[in-house]
């Protein structure tokens, strides 16, 4: 009887992820999680949320009412994390384009447009037709072309995507259209 115990035991230690650290998956957090639920944990999703919150964390600043915003150190650093968590998220799912065109406008603001411009060709490459993408991709480009006057727009590629973005925000979402700039908005009446 004890040695059918002792054996149980054994069995059951030997299947428990408090006993056996090959049934643990380490958590973003550091600690670990059963196998298991790892798969319930979307790591990308994490890091895209993350790095869009650094991103966009001057606007809810102004949202929130607070008067002050960062130093140009300060939003330089949070820009710097933004697109250190946006590329965490990519090294889970390269295929992400809400990280990728979010990564352009990290990129952008930290006046780095060369990263900008490669990331926005990515997230055209891989959604030519998402209408969500195609707001942000349009004001991206409107944002390049405005203060870092890029010359880039005007190879082919570039100037065939921004034109997919416009035609599926004309079918998507004609409102956004008619706040464009008259010189980006080719299809206002």
């Amino acid at each position: 009887m004890l040695g059918i115990g002792v054996a149980s035991f054994a069995q059951v230690a030997a299947n428990a992820p408090a006993f056996s650290p090959s049934l643990r998956e380490e958590s973003v957090l550091g600690d670990w999680r059963v196998v298991q639920a790892a798969a319930l944990f979307d790591k990308s999703r994490y890091f895209f949320q993350l790095g869009f919150g650094f991103l966009q964390a001057d606007t809810a600043t102004l949202i929130m009412g607070e008067d002050q915003l960062p130093s140009l150190e300060e939003f330089d650093a949070q820009m710097q994390r933004s697109q250190t968590l946006l590329n965490q998220s990519l090294a889970y799912a390269p295929g992400r384009v809400d990280s990728w065109t979010s990564l352009a406008w990290a990129s952008l603001l930290r006046d780095d447009t060369d990263a900008a411009e490669r990331a926005l060709r990515v997230s055209w490459s891989l959604a030519p037709f998402n209408a969500s993408e195609a707001t942000e991709r349009t004001a991206l480009v409107a944002a390049l072309d405005d203060f870092h006057e890029a010359g880039w727009s005007a190879d082919d590629f570039a100037t065939h995507a921004n034109d997919n973005d416009l035609l599926v925000l004309n079918r998507f979402a004609p409102g956004y259209l008619d706040g464009l700039p008259e010189d980006l908005n080719f299809y206002s009446e």
